[in-house]
């Protein structure tokens, strides 16, 4: 399983995100998180235009299911502003959830598309 904790930066997704892998843990299930933060340093990725965003949403996305595909519970932080990117990560996983953490801001010039109640 992979649960995407989405919302604006700052809104808290990482810091919920560790808390909801400790918890896991606790009960004995594997879990990591996969936070978009760390993989953009892992990856030297700072390409923040629509087609550097979205290539960094399916690396995570990927990295994910490699988890899920090992029966751990991966647990991606990640901004994921646009629901078509938020579909294109959910399509790549054999099951997931979403959390929507509202707050945070947003950069100059930057939309972000409120996950609805019909997004898994």
């Amino acid at each position: 399983m992979v649960i995407l904790v989405t919302g604006r930066p700052g809104a808290g997704k990482t810091y919920y995100a560790r808390g909801l892998a400790r918890e896991y843990s606790l009960a004995g299930i594997a879990a990591v998180v996969v936070d978009g933060d760390e993989v953009r340093l892992e990856t030297d990725n700072w390409d923040f235009t629509d087609a550097g965003r979205q290539k960094h949403l399916e690396k995570m996305a990927k990295i994910a299911a490699q988890y899920e595909n090992h029966g751990i519970v991966a647990i991606v932080s990640a901004v994921s502003p646009k629901r078509k990117w938020r579909d294109m990560m959910h399509s790549i996983w054999k099951s997931s959830r979403m959390i929507y953490i509202p707050g945070g801001t947003l950069w100059s010039g930057t939309e972000y598309e409120v996950p609805k109640d019909d997004e898994y």
